[in-house]
């Protein structure tokens, strides 16, 4: 078993992190709730959908009820942020392995890890509405403890723009609570000019920002010739999605040495973390903003793709253009969202190392800053992407006013 307890009174949270103990609690009760009813009527289509558009080593999907954890107990009390018990999944995180991952490893884990992804983005907000996990999902009829929680944040947002804008706003009044020195005029001029591009989304999807991070993903390996409890057809199922890019359409060049008995025993068993989870643009998660690797596109994209089409792996859109699921919506648009994303990311990271310093906090914020300083020079590069009107709905109100 697993005991999460929310941190001591001393340790200053960013606004993000008020709530990451019950948001665990609530986001994997309310997907198991889901799941075990047999989903929404969407989600079957899109499973329907994807199962005739795709071959053979997607047609059986990944079953996410076995990467969730089970809640044992939770409490909801808001005075001291709550507690959880989980019984822990098996297998170890990434970054704790004993031995360090092979490149059949390495590739294999990022396809799974990109299909379990595409497989969380199926779920969807049962309001429609868009923000992170607790505000969503506690204006649902069961939650327990709505009734506690203010006007906003019982609520969510009813469209993506404004959703963001209050993430942002966030960040940025953690920067200025904490006196840190960040380009605040330029962060928030470019999501005055550029953020209706947020509006083209219009689905509010289930997005688990930190999920594909090494520190987060559980993994668990298994020899073929020791002793173990797997059958025959369960490691040959592992292995499939690996032997499959052995086909002549994708050629040899790119396949790391052949070590078959790892890459067919190795598995990722699930998330070591739920809390940090929005519903929102699937493209929001971290790893769209990190060059995700050929193998995690590729998994997450749900189709199958030729060599021809990793070629041009240099040109900085390249995530973009894998893309071709239909669960990123409006795409011609997805590379200027990208380029928001990455700026709260950054942002988010710069500040963090003022609120709970580390020994290589220096390092850290010096990584976060050149990243956010590159990332404003492209937006700053983007003079008019669009002459469209996007005018804040009238039922939504500006994060400044609220």
């Amino acid at each position: 078993l697993v005991l999460v307890l929310a941190p001591p009174s001393m340790v200053r949270l960013l606004r993000s992190e008020r709530w990451t103990v019950k948001s665990e609690a609530v986001i994997i009760k309310w997907i198991r709730s889901v799941l075990l009813s047999g989903g929404s009527a969407q989600m079957r289509k899109e499973h329907l959908e994807q199962s005739q558009n795709t071959n053979s080593e997607f047609l059986q999907d990944v079953d996410l009820l076995n990467f969730l954890p089970t809640d044992i107990d939770h409490t909801q009390s808001l005075k001291d942020l709550g507690s959880a018990i989980f019984a822990r999944l098996q297998g170890l995180s990434l970054s704790t392995l004993p031995e360090r991952l092979t490149i059949p490893e390495r590739r294999h884990i990022d396809f799974q890890t990109g299909r379990l992804l595409r497989r969380i983005s199926l779920l969807q907000a049962p309001s429609g509405r868009f923000g992170p996990a607790v505000p969503v999902l506690g204006s649902t009829p069961g939650t327990p403890g709505r009734a506690k929680m203010g006007a906003e944040a019982s609520r969510g947002v009813g469209n993506w723009a404004p959703a963001f804008h209050v993430m942002l706003e966030g960040v940025l009044r953690d920067a200025e609570d904490m006196a840190v020195t960040v380009p605040y005029y330029a962060i928030r001029r470019h999501f005055q000019r550029l953020g209706h591009c947020l509006d083209a989304v219009k689905t509010p999807r289930l997005v688990v920002l930190d999920a594909a991070h090494d520190w987060n993903i559980e993994a668990e390996r298994v020899t073929i010739s020791g002793n173990v409890t797997r059958t025959k057809q369960e490691l040959l199922a592992l292995q499939r999605p690996l032997e499959s890019w052995d086909d002549p359409d994708h050629g040899s060049k790119d396949r790391g040495p052949p070590d078959r008995d790892h890459a067919a025993g190795i598995r990722v068993t699930g998330l070591r973390d739920w809390s940090n989870c929005i519903f929102g643009d699937p493209l929001m998660a971290m790893v769209f903003t990190e060059r995700p690797s050929k193998d995690f596109l590729r998994g997450f994209s749900g189709r199958p793709r030729r060599q021809s089409e990793y070629e041009s792996d240099c040109d900085e859109d390249f995530a973009v253009r894998l893309l071709y699921g239909n669960l990123v919506e409006c795409q011609e648009e997805a590379h200027v969202r990208l380029l928001l994303y990455q700026c709260f990311h950054a942002t988010v990271a710069v500040v963090r190392e003022f609120y709970r310093p580390r020994s290589d906090s220096t390092s850290r914020e010096f990584a976060a800053r050149k990243k956010l300083n590159t990332v404003l020079a492209r937006l700053e590069s983007i003079k008019e992407y669009s002459k469209r009107s996007h005018g804040r709905p009238t039922s939504e109100m500006s994060p400044a006013k609220r």
